[in-house]
């Protein structure tokens, strides 16, 4: 599903940086959102909950996908179906990669403004 909601993303956005003639001339996708909102003023809006919809997925997978590999590699217990009490190790891991990426996150927003 994740890789058929990229696959859309990718052509909504080829689509709208095509039918305005310009591909290219842009530099993030906010850019793509604006063209498709000189279509529409509902598809940039769309658009734009839909990528930050898919970035909240792929940042989940990355993280979960970690900690499950922290898991395997060192040998605790790892997986959602357990309790936290039960496999602290990777609640703690997948708890902390998130408040790293977090930080990060929060270190790039603050040299923004």
């Amino acid at each position: 599903m994740v890789v058929i909601g990229a696959a859309a993303l990718v052509m909504t956005a080829d689509w709208a940086a095509r039918s305005t003639g310009s591909e290219g001339n842009f530099g993030d996708a906010g850019d793509i959102a604006r063209l498709l909102s000189a279509h529409s003023s509902v598809l940039g809006p769309v658009f734009a909950i839909v990528l930050l919809d898919a970035s909240i997925v792929g940042a989940a997978a990355v993280t979960l996908a970690t900690s499950y590999a922290f898991g395997d590699v060192f040998g605790l217990k790892h997986s959602l179906h357990r309790g936290f009490a039960d496999a602290k190790p990777f609640y703690v891991s997948y708890i902390a990669m998130v408040a790293a990426a977090a930080g990060i996150v929060l270190i790039r927003v603050r040299r923004w403004v």
